[in-house]
């Protein structure tokens, strides 16, 4: 009989080092993808300051600053009249446009020339009542 509590109780403390080794794997499991995932949003922190950085410092406008007040159909009209110019370049065609206050916009991005800068601005003066323009020409960017 003791044989056979002394068996059950190894076979017992067996199991019960299985399970809490099987448990603390699914822990560190878990923390791996924790651990992944707080990379995923430091490599996307990184990113979003390295843009700040690169269109107007700590204080850069983004779209998120953009206020409610029925800018987004100016910022629409905006876009579609960049994307219907053949002659301006994909960046051209892709820069942020930001409106803070009604018929005021800020243009922010990369331009491949000084001449699409002017027609990017140009464009967006026929539209808006005031334009800040925050457009970087590619090659600038290259030298610095």
């Amino acid at each position: 009989m003791k044989k056979i509590s002394f068996i059950l109780l190894i076979s017992v403390f067996a199991v019960s080092s299985v399970v809490a080794e099987s448990e603390r794997s699914e822990a560190g499991k878990r923390s791996g993808s924790i651990e992944s995932q707080r990379s995923a949003v430091d490599r996307e922190t990184d990113f979003e300051i390295d843009e700040r950085a690169r269109y107007g410092g700590a204080e850069g406008l983004t779209a998120d600053n953009q206020s409610d007040h029925g800018s987004d159909a100016l910022v629409a009209r905006i876009r579609r009249s960049l994307l219907n110019d053949d002659s301006l370049s994909f960046n051209a065609h892709n820069i942020k446009i930001i409106s803070l206050r009604p018929g005021e916009v800020t243009l922010k991005g990369t331009v491949e020339s000084a001449n699409e800068r002017r027609r990017v601005k140009e464009i967006a003066q026929s539209h808006a009542e005031a334009v800040e323009d925050q457009l970087i020409i590619r090659k600038e960017v290259a030298n610095r």
